[in-house]
């Protein structure tokens, strides 16, 4: 039997699908494939109302909500139980169902899509293929996984038609390829359904996925604040607000954590194909499944919580099925940069169906192009659309990539590990600026910035022993020097040291979560003065590493006006230190003799964290807080330690007048807004802008800042 030769699709309509034919386990694989056009549904306007407009037509004790499933829910705050249904019968549900709101069309073809690892590619297994003309009895070559996903997934007494990528794309065209991926959003979403496929069974997986599916039906989330309740009708209404009883059975406990380290979990590809799956998808693993809806309100529930070490395993899985849609290009990209992917193009052609639609649109799927021109192109895009070079806190001038690699373009191909990752303590170096920044060719990037501080000196490794020079370093101090030594900033010496190892991770700057004060760090490291080394090394490599999570590679350094910093990776005496407006974190840029800069990488600076080199210190009584807002986002606030007020408005910032032709504006922040973002509108032209004009460039240099234009390469 001759293999399976691809005819060429009619036309960017049509995509191909398999029809896996019934058979037993065991059975030979059989199938159809045939060429058909995937047409979108017909588009209407919203028909229903708005969740505040169905909020003034509720009693005083209700409230609504959406889910994540995009359900209305209603919520009776005094017997704290949901209903699907308006309390008042009266109220047409029609008003409310969301599947009236959008669509008024189903799509023209009826098919499930598969989502898998594809695991090693030789393609060692067979599956026949019966059908006309060319294609009569032939043989397709596939890989083990796959085939091992398609005899468990095939039904034994109807045949199941199903998209699969490596199968229904020819992947050996180029030009095919390049257009079917495009076009993977739209057939992911428009399925009926998605078969997420973890892998076969393995001893506990059953009894996780029952664990899973119990608790999910149990609660609903919802999708504004990620606020729990109980699903209507459920079995344990009690579940959404007290620590899950599920998670004291040990058994389940580590069936989950199992279930949550599939490799499944670290393929790149399955975010969006996740991300886009309708309400009829379901998990599984070997003969057993659950809905996909269920397993992912489990997976949220548990996240977060104190569950006997699932946090860890649950983590990764969380952050699949938690990954905004329509956010901004680094919130994408750097969300999923663990996740693995053969091709190092498809760190962006994988991500473009999650991008914000004004991104999205004009990013082209073309397997021709290299990786570098790839990556150049939506860092440029990005710049252009969110006016940010947030991107630049994952450049490197260590990328793998070779010589010819910007050292300002990040190398998304590389691991976590590579990176001393600041954006998750959201950092504010440049407040709430813009970019003000344009390419040149070739590959130039000028930037408006500030210089910070020059390194004058760097440390070794910040390992255990590099902890050790920290404790050696209090002890030299003293203990009246350790408080009359003073940092930049005004603070102890001794507290900035350890402010940085920590890189502000402490009780002070982020009340909610479990990190130790200020004051416990100091008290362990005053106690370990009078240790011997051996017992200094114990407690750096158990208090200090378990606070700190020291990565190979860290570095500390100080600069010339005397400030602390940490970088993941070497850093050298002469490299600068920039504030650059855009970028949250501090960048370590190194200068050449023809006044260009190349970047190192970013780093840590305690004092340059919150935007202090553009509108100084934070004054007294205020201090900078990290807390979840009302939509479950991490953002930044201002409290006021004498008064007890906390406002989101920078107390620097609200004593610089508004310039006269711009007015703040209220809006209500987007995953395709920037992390730090206000929104003002010129009062001439009606211009909208994602950044306080007190910061730009031009308003800075009269307040003296010493703002100059950076050329990186």
């Amino acid at each position: 039997m001759k293999l399976y030769r691809y005819l060429p699709l009619e036309d960017d309509t049509f995509i191909r699908l398999i029809t896996i034919l019934p058979g037993k386990f065991k059975d030979p694989i059989k199938a159809e494939i045939r060429h058909e056009p995937l047409l979108p549904p017909k588009e209407v306007g919203a028909t229903h109302l708005s969740i505040e407009e169905i909020q003034q037509t509720l009693p005083g004790q209700w409230k609504v909500y959406e889910t994540l499933e995009s359900r209305i829910i209603y919520y009776d705050m005094e017997t704290r139980q949901t209903s699907w249904t308006h309390p008042d019968p009266n109220f047409s549900h029609v008003l409310y169902e969301p599947i009236l709101d959008g669509k008024i069309d189903v799509p023209n073809l009826a098919y499930e899509a598969l989502s898998y690892a594809w695991g090693s590619t030789e393609k060692d297994e067979m599956i026949e293929i019966s059908g006309t003309g060319n294609c009569l009895h032939s043989r397709l070559p596939v890989t083990s996984n796959l085939a091992v996903a398609l005899r468990h997934i095939r039904f034994d007494d109807r045949p199941r038609i199903i998209w699969i990528d490596a199968v229904c794309i020819d992947q050996e065209n180029v030009q095919e390829r390049s257009l079917q991926v495009q076009r993977m959003g739209e057939i992911f979403s428009l399925a009926s359904g998605v078969v997420v496929w973890l892998g076969p069974s393995f001893a506990g997986s059953s009894l996780a996925l029952t664990a899973l599916k119990e608790l999910g039906e149990q609660i609903q989330i919802s999708r504004k604040n990620l606020s729990f309740m109980p699903s209507p009708c459920c079995n344990h209404p009690d579940w959404y607000q007290n620590l899950l009883k599920l998670i004291d059975r040990m058994n389940e406990v580590t069936a989950i954590a199992q279930l949550c380290e599939v490799p499944y979990w670290t393929r790149l590809w399955i975010v969006q194909e996740v991300a886009l799956a309708s309400e009829k998808s379901i998990v599984k693993c070997g003969h057993e499944e659950i809905p996909l809806f269920s397993f992912r309100r489990a997976i949220i529930t548990f996240y977060g919580r104190e569950s006997k070490g699932l946090f860890l395993a649950v983590e990764e899985v969380h952050r699949t099925m938690h990954l905004s849609k329509n956010a901004t290009l680094f919130t994408v990209l750097e969300g999923q940069h663990r996740k693995r992917c053969t091709d190092a193009r498809d760190k962006v052609f994988a991500s473009i169906n999650l991008l914000n639609p004004d991104i999205r649109k004009r990013i082209d799927v073309d397997y021709s192009k290299s990786t570098l021109d790839v990556y150049k192109q939506v860092f440029l895009l990005s710049l252009e659309q969110e006016k940010r070079l947030t991107q630049l806190m994952l450049a490197s001038n260590c990328s793998v990539s070779g010589s010819l690699w910007p050292s300002w373009l990040p190398d998304w191909s590389l691991t976590p590990n590579d990176r001393l990752s600041t954006s998750s303590s959201l950092p504010s170096a440049s407040s709430l600026s813009a970019a003000w920044a344009k390419y040149t060719a070739p590959d130039r990037i000028d930037a408006a910035g500030v210089l910070f501080g020059r390194v004058s000196t760097t440390s070794q490794l910040l390992d255990a022993n590099g902890v050790l020079n920290i404790l050696s370093f209090s002890k030299s101090l003293g203990p009246e020097d350790s408080q009359t030594s003073t940092y930049p900033n005004g603070e102890p010496l001794l507290d900035a040291y350890l402010k940085t190892i920590f890189r502000g991770y402490l009780k002070e700057n982020f009340p909610e979560q479990d990190f130790p004060t200020l004051s416990e760090v100091i008290e362990v490291t005053k106690s370990s003065l009078h240790l011997d080394y051996s017992d200094q090394l114990l407690l750096a490599r158990g208090f200090f590493a378990r606070h700190t999570s020291y990565a190979p590679d860290r570095h500390l350094f100080t600069t010339c006006n005397g400030y602390v910093g940490l970088s993941q990776g070497p850093v050298c005496p002469g490299d600068e230190v920039f504030i650059i407006l855009g970028c949250d974190s501090p960048m370590l840029l190194r200068p050449h003799s023809n006044g260009q800069h190349e970047v190192v990488r970013s780093c840590y600076i305690h004092g340059a964290m919150d935007g202090e080199a553009l509108l100084g210190v934070i004054p007294d009584p205020w201090e900078v807080r990290r807390c979840h807002n009302d939509v479950r986002l991490l953002a930044i606030y201002f409290y006021n330690t004498d008064s007890g007020m906390e406002t989101e408005y920078d107390p620097r910032l609200e004593s610089i007048p508004i310039p006269t032709d711009w007015e703040p504006i209220e809006f209500e922040w987007t995953p395709a807004d920037p992390i730090n973002c206000r929104k003002f509108r010129n009062k001439d032209t009606g211009a909208v802008i994602n950044s306080d004009p007190r910061l730009f460039p031009e308003a800075l240099l009269e307040r003296g800042v010493p703002i100059r234009t950076i050329t990186l390469v």
